[in-house]
């Protein structure tokens, strides 16, 4: 009997639980179907977008490249310049640094230091792009810039972990020599050539450029 009355317990627990669910379902039933399409059209739309910031990256990509084939070609102009404002992340940068190498190229100088402004002056760009349009920037003040320009775009990279210190240390010895200071170029390169770890291409030019100082019989010490 006891086990007759425990089966029946068990059955009535069971039914007031289906019909709890069933009240619950009828109750909620709309919300918990809003919800799951909630959730699906949530992930369906997180794919979407990561599907389309993949595209649109490598939409990029090729407009970067078609840019550098076709050269000097205007539409190669319309897609740098087509990238400069709506591209995305290093395409976004490396379109800016080709801009003001072509703009240099066609002697539009103070333009290209603009240019190379607008990736230096942007901080949420990689350090490594930064530094460079640094150096390509510098280079330029040394024909158009005075020597502080010069100084305030390269001195910042003269630092002992920098990977462009001796690229900086070079533009700053060509500045001085640009404005007849031969014996700050001097001191500058024959620092340079101090250096550990200086490349050998670079390390060539600075005896070059201390032999022509020397030979020219500006004052050295």
């Amino acid at each position: 009997m006891f086990d007759s009355d425990g089966s029946l317990i068990d059955e009535i627990e069971k039914e007031i639980q289906r019909e709890k669910n069933q009240f619950f379902w009828k109750r909620y039933k709309k919300f918990l179907i809003a919800a799951s399409i909630a959730l699906v059209f949530i992930t369906i739309s997180l794919e979407l977008y990561q599907w389309n910031m993949i595209h649109k990256a490598a939409s990029d990509g090729d407009s970067f490249i078609d840019s550098i084939r076709l050269g000097k070609d205007i539409r190669s102009d319309q897609i740098l310049a087509k990238l400069r404002e709506k591209g995305r992340g290093v395409y976004k940068v490396l379109s800016n640094l080709l801009t003001a190498s072509k703009l240099a190229n066609i002697g539009e100088l103070e333009k290209a230091v603009k240019q190379y402004n607008i990736v230096i002056n942007n901080i949420s760009v990689d350090r490594n792009f930064r530094d460079i349009a640094r150096i390509r920037s510098g280079m330029i003040l040394v024909d158009i810039g005075s020597i502080e320009d010069v100084k305030e775009i390269v001195g910042p990279l003269v630092r002992p972990e920098g990977a462009y210190k001796y690229s900086a240390q070079e533009v700053l010895g060509l500045a001085y020599l640009k404005i007849g200071d031969f014996q700050k170029a001097f001191q500058q390169f024959s620092a340079l050539q101090k250096e550990e770890g200086i490349p050998a291409g670079l390390e060539d030019r600075v005896q070059i450029m201390l032999e022509l100082i020397k030979s020219g019989g500006a004052t050295t010490e």
